[in-house]
Protein backbone atom coordinates (compact mmCIF):
# COMPACT_ATOMS: atom_id res chain seq x y z
CA UNK A 1 0.00 0.00 0.00
CA UNK A 2 1.32 3.45 -0.86
CA UNK A 3 0.53 7.09 -0.28
CA UNK A 4 -1.80 9.42 -2.17
CA UNK A 5 0.09 10.84 -5.19
CA UNK A 6 -0.22 14.64 -5.49
CA UNK A 7 0.56 14.45 -9.22
CA UNK A 8 -1.81 11.85 -10.67
CA UNK A 9 -4.13 11.65 -7.61
CA UNK A 10 -3.72 7.85 -7.37
CA UNK A 11 -4.88 6.80 -3.91
CA UNK A 12 -2.05 4.31 -3.32
CA UNK A 13 0.49 5.15 -6.03
CA UNK A 14 3.28 6.90 -4.12
CA UNK A 15 5.67 4.36 -2.58
CA UNK A 16 8.90 4.56 -0.60
CA UNK A 17 11.71 3.52 -2.97
CA UNK A 18 14.72 4.34 -0.80
CA UNK A 19 15.22 5.35 2.81
CA UNK A 20 17.99 5.94 5.28
CA UNK A 21 17.63 5.94 9.08
CA UNK A 22 19.47 8.73 10.86
CA UNK A 23 20.47 9.17 14.51
CA UNK A 24 18.09 11.00 16.87
CA UNK A 25 18.45 14.73 17.40
CA UNK A 26 17.32 17.20 20.08
CA UNK A 27 13.66 16.83 18.95
CA UNK A 28 13.17 13.42 17.38
CA UNK A 29 13.94 9.85 18.40
CA UNK A 30 13.67 8.58 14.83
CA UNK A 31 14.54 10.37 11.60
CA UNK A 32 14.22 8.82 8.14
CA UNK A 33 14.99 10.49 4.82
CA UNK A 34 13.16 8.87 1.92
CA UNK A 35 12.80 8.98 -1.84
CA UNK A 36 9.25 8.30 -3.06
CA UNK A 37 8.04 7.35 -6.53
CA UNK A 38 4.54 6.84 -7.93
CA UNK A 39 3.95 3.47 -9.54
CA UNK A 40 1.21 5.03 -11.71
CA UNK A 41 2.74 8.23 -13.12
CA UNK A 42 6.43 7.91 -12.09
CA UNK A 43 6.27 11.16 -10.08
CA UNK A 44 9.17 11.38 -7.61
CA UNK A 45 9.45 13.23 -4.32
CA UNK A 46 11.55 13.39 -1.18
CA UNK A 47 10.13 12.71 2.28
CA UNK A 48 11.15 13.05 5.90
CA UNK A 49 9.70 10.94 8.71
CA UNK A 50 10.33 12.10 12.27
CA UNK A 51 8.99 10.48 15.42
CA UNK A 52 9.30 11.60 19.01
CA UNK A 53 8.46 9.50 22.04
CA UNK A 54 9.33 12.27 24.48
CA UNK A 55 6.85 13.74 26.89
CA UNK A 56 4.15 11.95 28.84
CA UNK A 57 4.33 8.20 29.26
CA UNK A 58 2.44 6.46 26.47
CA UNK A 59 2.43 9.44 24.13
CA UNK A 60 4.13 9.77 20.78
CA UNK A 61 4.10 12.27 17.97
CA UNK A 62 5.19 11.81 14.38
CA UNK A 63 5.41 13.84 11.24
CA UNK A 64 5.76 12.42 7.72
CA UNK A 65 6.12 15.11 5.09
CA UNK A 66 6.66 14.86 1.35
CA UNK A 67 8.56 17.48 -0.65
CA UNK A 68 8.23 18.39 -4.32
CA UNK A 69 12.00 18.24 -4.67
CA UNK A 70 13.98 19.25 -7.71
CA UNK A 71 15.45 16.54 -9.92
CA UNK A 72 18.94 17.53 -8.74
CA UNK A 73 17.95 17.20 -5.06
CA UNK A 74 16.39 13.78 -5.66
CA UNK A 75 19.49 12.65 -7.56
CA UNK A 76 21.72 13.74 -4.64
CA UNK A 77 19.51 11.94 -2.11
CA UNK A 78 19.36 8.74 -4.19
CA UNK A 79 23.14 8.71 -4.60
CA UNK A 80 23.76 9.29 -0.89
CA UNK A 81 21.31 6.57 0.16
CA UNK A 82 22.66 4.12 -2.45
CA UNK A 83 26.23 4.70 -1.26
CA UNK A 84 25.43 3.61 2.31
CA UNK A 85 26.23 -0.05 3.11
CA UNK A 86 23.62 -0.18 5.93
CA UNK A 87 20.86 2.41 5.37
CA UNK A 88 18.58 0.89 8.03
CA UNK A 89 21.22 1.41 10.75
CA UNK A 90 20.93 4.90 12.22
CA UNK A 91 24.33 4.48 13.88
CA UNK A 92 26.22 3.76 10.66
CA UNK A 93 29.31 5.97 10.32
CA UNK A 94 29.58 6.00 6.51
CA UNK A 95 29.99 9.25 4.58
CA UNK A 96 26.27 9.27 3.63
CA UNK A 97 25.15 9.00 7.25
CA UNK A 98 27.62 11.69 8.29
CA UNK A 99 26.37 14.01 5.53
CA UNK A 100 22.65 13.37 6.03
CA UNK A 101 22.91 13.29 9.82
CA UNK A 102 24.26 16.83 10.23
CA UNK A 103 22.94 18.99 13.05
CA UNK A 104 22.86 22.64 14.00
CA UNK A 105 24.82 23.97 16.96
CA UNK A 106 21.65 23.47 19.03
CA UNK A 107 21.56 19.76 18.15
CA UNK A 108 18.65 20.01 15.71
CA UNK A 109 18.86 17.91 12.55
CA UNK A 110 19.29 20.23 9.54
CA UNK A 111 21.08 18.17 6.89
CA UNK A 112 18.60 18.94 4.11
CA UNK A 113 18.72 22.72 4.49
CA UNK A 114 20.91 23.02 1.39
CA UNK A 115 18.77 20.68 -0.76
CA UNK A 116 16.20 22.19 -3.13
CA UNK A 117 13.26 20.38 -1.54
CA UNK A 118 10.48 22.58 -2.86
CA UNK A 119 6.97 22.81 -1.43
CA UNK A 120 5.97 20.34 1.30
CA UNK A 121 2.86 18.16 1.13
CA UNK A 122 1.20 15.87 3.66
CA UNK A 123 1.56 12.16 3.05
CA UNK A 124 -1.82 10.42 3.11
CA UNK A 125 -2.13 6.61 3.06
CA UNK A 126 -5.27 6.66 0.91
CA UNK A 127 -8.21 8.81 -0.12
CA UNK A 128 -10.36 7.96 2.92
CA UNK A 129 -9.84 9.03 6.51
CA UNK A 130 -9.20 6.16 8.93
CA UNK A 131 -11.90 6.10 11.60
CA UNK A 132 -9.41 5.86 14.48
CA UNK A 133 -7.84 9.29 13.83
CA UNK A 134 -9.19 12.44 15.48
CA UNK A 135 -11.28 14.68 13.21
CA UNK A 136 -8.73 17.49 13.47
CA UNK A 137 -5.79 15.29 12.43
CA UNK A 138 -3.93 16.81 9.49
CA UNK A 139 -2.36 14.58 6.82
CA UNK A 140 1.35 14.25 7.36
CA UNK A 141 1.34 14.68 11.13
CA UNK A 142 -0.19 12.80 14.00
CA UNK A 143 -0.14 12.90 17.76
CA UNK A 144 -1.69 10.15 19.79
CA UNK A 145 -1.97 8.91 23.34
CA UNK A 146 -2.29 5.25 24.13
Amino acid sequence: MGFFCPSCRSAHGLEIRQSIALPPDSRSDEIMVQVLACRECKYEAAAVYEESRRGELGSEAWNHTGYRASHAALWRLMNLISACPTPKMAGCQCASHRRLGRRSQRGTWNALDDFDLGAPFGLVWDDTRPTDLPADCHPGSHEEEE
